[in-house]
């Protein structure tokens, strides 16, 4: 063989060789080494080999597991789910019991053993639409069952009852119709993309993996050094599987320093409040088991999904939904706001027992033999072209919830009622990573927080059913039932939820009355005055007399007061932002409240170091008025104000270098600087420091009553802020004090 044929012989070898141990590696790539080979036995405990019998896993298992153990301490199984080992813990959820794959002994060969931790695709075969292919995403034919809630378990509750999905492939990747697909270039659930499987958060209690971790229960303790071994492990592993909360695994203090008052929110918010903003996938708003579909199940609706009639559920058009944001009881027992999912239920109750009809008397009211009974299509068939379509297959009048009752008592149901269960479904997956993440603090801070939107339940309202929660230990349910124009049944939340004081949304309507009172008195005064001044302007022309320059305010005098003046027009512009959230939406919340902490410790600093120059000084003396004829000082220079300065007559106060305010403005001075501005400060560092020192807050009435004094002594400052502008232009000329303030020169009548 020559060398040019020789090269594509070598090649086709190596193709052989490379494509071979792929395959090896693919097909042993579930194979566990460590795992020893096992016997099948059926149910009467004889080898499947010889008996040809279906092998029984509590008899195969039995063996090494103590499966007893292991049923007594399972939160699977129920009165309606029987989840057998094989289902969790073999790959492809069927063990081949083949003759070929048994040795001659009738135990599993080694290479046939596909035994390990339940995977996310085991536990996402009933929990929830769990997709791991390369291929796109689609949702499945039997995502739905047509069953009702007594005849078949609450199957892919995870998607269907909150729409999570559990995939790391791209959103934009999958085969969904889903409203601006193509920019979300992000995965389903970011956990799936980093390969965190299901079980790192829902793990066997006992496993000694993670008894490291601190237990709620013992908080006495940080380590516990009790454990069980890996072999006892082994033999009696634990299925009480919890759900392991966010901050077992992060350190959520440890980052978003973006997040103004970091601690509070953290104490407040649950981790999926901000991390799953919105969810994309069918998820229900209302199943109503009073009404029979051709299929035999129950009618339904999705949540923010458009479906046609006979459409696919894959083929609807998805707009995705924001969840509701509801008050937590959680296991620390802190108060959180966590995302939530509301399913309303509506279903036929006997009101001689309080419980439900059974789905067989309800299938036999609608249907005889095979198809809808006539007096059922009669009632129902509103186009009357003799057919039920699926939206007119609702019991909305007097009308047909007479009938359909009519029917279920001639089947022997007592005093048959139609009964409206809503149901909180806990969002926790479909977990968001990037630009995807809820970073507007206006969304929860503002008019239209989602802390308060109203919530859509039911399109319509079966006549005359009653509507009521169904009891959850963890949920504060505040709100109250309403409709909206398209929905006959909403959710309105509590507009202060778990009486706290969130800013944006929270108005204090006191102190806002009779702060914006305090003001609007201010400016009209101000407004009235400045208009009499112009028009007696003529009039008002006062002597000239000879004048000396003086240099009254120092450089330190003049920087302080620019400071403060800066500092004041920074915090009251950054306040109503934090006070009115979206409705001043020029600049982000975050950066408001972190400007208005910056400029608030600048005007503290100031403060004090002003405070220290003037008792250092003793220059404080001029903000204290002599006690000597002070009231009558004070009623002539508001007759000054009131009346003389219209008709040009001199200011009762002669200025001089060293006395330069008058009784009113050094009343005004040391209310402001001894009564006003320290009430700021104070209220102001409680309010900082409510995630800090949550005990001192509370024990002043918490922010639902800080909050609102110091709201209170903002609109005093602005009210001070408006007034000392307007009398700075009472001077010798408009301009004349504000200059004195540049330049630190003034000038006073001779003699």
């Amino acid at each position: 063989m020559n060398r040019i044929s020789l090269i594509p012989s070598v090649a086709l070898a190596c193709g052989v060789i490379v494509v071979g141990g792929t395959n090896a590696a693919f097909a042993q790539q579930y194979v566990n080494p460590i795992h020893p080979a096992f016997p099948l036995f059926d149910q009467e405990g004889a080898l499947v080999l010889e008996s040809g019998q279906p092998f029984s896993s509590e008899k195969s298992c039995g063996a090494c597991h103590d499966v007893d153990y292991i049923d007594k301490h399972s939160s699977h199984p129920t009165s309606r789910v029987d989840v057998d080992c094989v289902d969790c813990h073999i790959v492809g959820q069927k063990l081949d019991q083949d003759p070929w794959k048994l040795d001659e002994r009738g135990w599993v060969k080694r290479e046939s053993i596909r035994i390990g931790g339940p995977r996310s695709e085991h536990c996402g075969s009933c929990h929830g639409l769990v997709h791991s292919d390369v291929k796109p995403l689609i949702i499945p034919e039997d995502l739905v069952k047509t069953g009702f809630s007594d005849e078949i378990s609450s199957y892919y509750s995870i998607t269907l009852g909150t729409g999570a999905i559990i995939s790391w492939q791209k959103i934009a990747d999958s085969f969904l119709n889903i409203r601006g697909k193509e920019e979300l270039s992000v995965p389903w659930d970011v956990h799936a993309a980093r390969l965190v499987e299901c079980r790192e958060c829902h793990f066997a209690s006992n496993n000694p993996e993670h008894t490291a971790r601190k237990r709620d229960e013992m908080p006495f303790l940080r380590f516990d050094p009790r454990r069980v071994t890996i072999a006892e492990y082994l033999t009696r592993p634990d299925h009480r599987l919890p759900k392991s909360d966010c901050r077992a695994c992060h350190e959520p203090i440890a980052v978003h320093d973006f997040l103004p008052f970091k601690a509070r929110h953290l104490r407040t918010l649950s981790c999926q409040a901000c991390h799953i903003p919105e969810l994309r996938g069918p998820a229900y708003q209302m199943i109503d088991e009073t009404v029979v579909l051709p299929d035999g199940g129950p009618g339904r609706e999705f949540r923010a999904l458009r479906q046609e009639s006979d459409q696919p559920l894959a083929a609807a058009y998805i707009n995705g939904f924001r969840p509701l944001l509801a008050p937590t009881r959680g296991a620390d027992g802190l108060e959180r706001f966590a995302p939530y999912n509301l399913v309303t239920r509506w279903a036929w109750v006997s009101a001689s027992n309080k419980r439900r009809v059974p789905s067989e008397l309800v299938k036999k009211a609608f249907f005889e033999r095979t198809g809808y009974a006539p007096a059922v299509v009669k009632l129902l068939d509103i186009d009357r072209d003799g057919k039920l379509e699926r939206d007119e297959l609702s019991l909305d009048t007097p009308d047909k919830v007479a009938g359909i009752t009519e029917r279920l008592i001639s089947l022997g149901v007592i005093d048959p009622r139609i009964e409206g269960v809503v149901e909180t479904i806990a969002v926790a997956h479909g977990v968001m990573e990037k630009e995807e993440v809820q970073r507007d603090c206006d969304a929860c801070h503002g008019e239209h927080s989602r802390l308060v939107e109203i919530f859509p339940l039911s399109s319509y309202k079966p006549h005359g059913a009653s509507v009521r929660w169904k009891k959850s230990p963890s949920v504060i349910v505040e709100g109250r039932f309403t409709s909206l124009p398209e929905h006959a049944l909403a959710y309105l939340p509590a507009q202060s939820p778990l009486g706290f004081h969130i800013f944006g949304l929270s108005r204090q309507d006191a102190t806002n009355k009779l702060g914006l009172g305090l003001f609007f008195l201010v400016f009209l005064g101000c407004l009235l005055h400045g208009v009499v001044r112009v028009v007696n302007r003529r009039r008002a022309v006062k002597k000239q007399k000879s004048a000396e320059r003086a240099y009254v305010y120092s450089i330190y005098d003049r920087v302080w007061h620019w400071i403060m003046a800066l500092c004041g027009v920074v915090l009251l512009v950054t306040g109503f932002k934090i006070h009115l959230g979206p409705a001043w939406s020029w600049f982000d919340m975050a950066a408001a409240v972190t400007t208005h902490n910056w400029a608030a410790l600048a005007l503290m600093a100031n403060a004090f170091l002003t405070l220290f120059y003037h008792l250092t000084t003793n220059t404080l003396q001029k903000y204290i008025p002599a006690a000597s004829n002070l009231l009558e000082r004070i009623l002539r220079q508001l007759d000054y104000y009131l009346r003389g300065i219209f008709r040009g007559a001199s200011n009762p106060m002669v200025k001089t270098p060293k006395r330069r305010l008058n009784p009113l403005q050094q009343l005004t001075y040391l209310a402001l600087f001894s009564l006003l501005l320290p009430w700021q400060i104070v209220t102001g560092v409680l309010i900082w420091g409510a995630s800090r020192w949550p005990g001192v807050d509370a024990f002043l009435g918490g922010l639902t009553v800080v909050a609102p004094l110091h709201n209170l002594g903002s609109w005093l400052f602005l009210c001070f802020f408006v007034l000392h502008h307007y009398l700075i232009t009472t001077g010798a000329s408009v301009g004349a004090e504000l200059k004195t303030m540049i330049t630190g020169y003034d000038h006073f009548e001779k003699g």
